[in-house]
């Protein structure tokens, strides 16, 4: 996606930023999801908005594109 402008806001320290890899021994039902939670409210004359939010696998709302 092209942009004219673009923000991020963290909300969290980055520690709390950081993805847990994945293991070879590790089993599915142990694997941490992050969640991306988007939309465009807005879109005309061939521009839009794109907002979204992102949330920890602990429920935690970290960011905000």
């Amino acid at each position: 996606m092209g942009s004219l402008s673009h923000s991020v806001v963290f909300y969290v320290m980055s520690e709390e930023l950081f993805l847990k890899g994945e293991m070879e021994d590790e089993r599915e039902d142990e694997r941490e999801w992050w969640i991306s939670e988007a939309w465009t409210p807005r879109s005309g004359q061939g521009r839009g908005m794109h907002e979204s939010r992102i949330w920890s696998p602990s429920g935690v709302h970290v960011a905000s594109a």
